[in-house]
């Protein structure tokens, strides 16, 4: 994973080469720098990620050190969590009436397309237990919803090209 700070004076409070000293009466001005300069670089690598993902991410962190440690895990293509994220996505990805179904499709392979790129590659049956499991009921009672269901399951199953 590559980060990219733009001010290259707070990279210091990444990767730790700057220690905070013990605050004294001598030094007080430079230690409230040093906890002022941190916190804009936990900050602007905070503001770096989605804002419906940072609680998630980032809650527990303390130090700008520590946001870039739990974003480099969470983001690092063959990582536990990335695998976890993306099928939580592949999970709740939903087909809204007004997105046409080949959007939706589309989305889908796109989101198996980056589980396989992670190390994680789901067969055709997982993905029809996934399909199913979010149509639901639905696809039972209503035989156009069946119909609907199918369709994208053909079209996910059928096309060999990532998007």
């Amino acid at each position: 994973m590559d980060w990219t700070l733009r001010n290259k004076k707070l990279w210091k409070y990444v990767d730790c080469s700057a220690v905070r000293s013990e605050p004294t009466s001598a030094n007080i001005a430079r230690v409230q720098r040093f906890d002022k300069e941190s916190e804009i670089a936990q900050a602007t690598n905070v503001l770096a990620i989605d804002p419906l993902q940072q609680h998630q991410h980032v809650r527990d962190c303390e130090s700008a050190r520590d946001v870039s440690l739990k974003l480099e895990a969470a983001f690092e293509m063959k990582s536990r969590p990335r695998m976890m994220q993306l099928m939580r996505a592949l999970i709740n990805n939903k087909c809204a009436e007004s997105v046409p179904m080949d959007d939706y499709a589309t989305r889908r392979r796109r989101l198996a397309a980056q589980l396989k790129e992670a190390g994680l590659e789901l067969k055709d049956d997982q993905l029809t237990t996934i399909l199913i499991a979010i149509f639901g009921q639905a696809m039972i009672r209503s035989p156009q919803q069946s119909r609907t269901g199918m369709s994208v399951n053909t079209r996910l199953t059928l096309s060999k090209k990532p998007c």
